[in-house]
């Protein structure tokens, strides 16, 4: 096993464990507290969404703030140990405060306006648009926790040994900047199986979150199904496509997040239109409009990690056998 993959596939021994769960606790209480004041909604009883608050763009502003501090934290705590524990940290923060507010139902039921009949592709647009702003806060997570590690983990010597599996390290700009860049040899073989691993993440992820969200009829919205179906839709799909697509970090993972996000969006957007008059208002049409921005981003963030995580040594074991590869001999003809 070479250097890199013995660095990204060290076990936690039970101190570390402690750590890393108390790092995760002290996320969520940050978040349950100071966090909820920005992303608490108008109503008290509403949903979580920037079509809910009075002040959007400082909403956004407010929470990135607290989710940058928070990866911060983490990574200084357990990044050592776990690659990309400040991005996981901040996504559960995020998801446990959500639960302290109501589902999407309750903003369709207040869209609808006393109607039978909910805007929904306003809605859906509306939605995609946010997600791209929460997926900017998880790629900022992502560059924060790198940049704590490189200033303040190790030796200089040690800091592309311990950057080697962070998500950050897969952009090329910040990769040079931190000393972590993979040789040019083995970088357009990675991004390559990279952008394969994640048009088949992307596919498996939207498939199964459909799987999971349709039922006849279809369901009242609840906060468990939705977290189930999209946490178990990424990692489900993180963990086949690593077995066929190995990769070095969970950037190539995530990427699939805000893709399906949003076509999801986009997909109840060209779904609408149909009858939904035996639908209540609080009930969408489609299957993929169950879930609101941040409960795409945050859960399948945290699905994607968690998927990396168990599959580590799949990665491990491809750069060993390509290790080894290498330096067999070549028969002579």
């Amino acid at each position: 096993m070479t250097p890199q993959s013995a660095q990204l596939h060290q076990h936690l021994r039970l101190t570390d464990r402690l750590v890393v769960l108390t790092a995760w606790c002290a996320a969520i209480a940050l978040f349950v507290t100071v966090g909820w004041r920005a992303l608490q909604p108008i109503d008290p009883q509403g949903a979580v969404s920037m079509l809910t608050t009075r002040s959007p763009g400082l909403m956004i502003v407010q929470v990135g703030a607290l989710g940058l501090v928070v990866a911060a934290l983490a990574s200084l705590l357990t990044g050592r140990k776990l690659a990309d524990a400040g991005v996981f940290a901040t996504c559960l923060g995020l998801a446990v405060a959500n639960l302290r507010a109501d589902t999407l139902g309750a903003l369709l039921i207040g869209a609808s306006d006393g109607d039978a009949i909910v805007p929904v592709r306003q809605i859906a647009l509306s939605f995609l648009l946010e997600s791209i702003l929460w997926a900017a806060v998880v790629l900022a997570a992502m560059l924060v926790s790198g940049w704590v590690l490189y200033w303040c983990r190790g030796d200089a010597g040690a800091r592309p040994a311990v950057l080697s599996g962070m998500a950050c390290t897969e952009m090329p700009l910040v990769s040079s900047t931190l000393g972590a860049a993979p040789s040019s040899e083995g970088t357009s073989d990675e991004r390559r199986t990279g952008m394969l691993h994640t048009l088949a993440t992307s596919a498996i992820a939207f498939l199964l979150v459909g799987v999971f969200s349709t039922g006849s009829p279809p369901p009242a919205i609840q906060h468990g199904q939705v977290y189930f179906a999209i946490a178990a839709a990424f990692c489900a799909a993180g963990y086949l496509a690593n077995g066929r697509f190995p990769v070095r970090t969970v950037f190539w993972t995530w990427l699939a997040v805000p893709i399906v996000t949003v076509g999801a969006y986009l997909w109840a957007m060209l779904g609408a239109g149909g009858d939904v008059s035996h639908l209540p208002p609080s009930i969408p049409q489609s299957a993929y409009l169950r879930a609101l921005p941040l409960e795409y981003i945050a859960l399948g963030t945290l699905g994607s990690v968690l998927a990396f995580w168990w599959t580590r040594q799949a990665y491990a074991a491809h750069e060993v056998r390509a290790h080894n590869h290498k330096r067999k001999p070549q028969r002579r003809r």
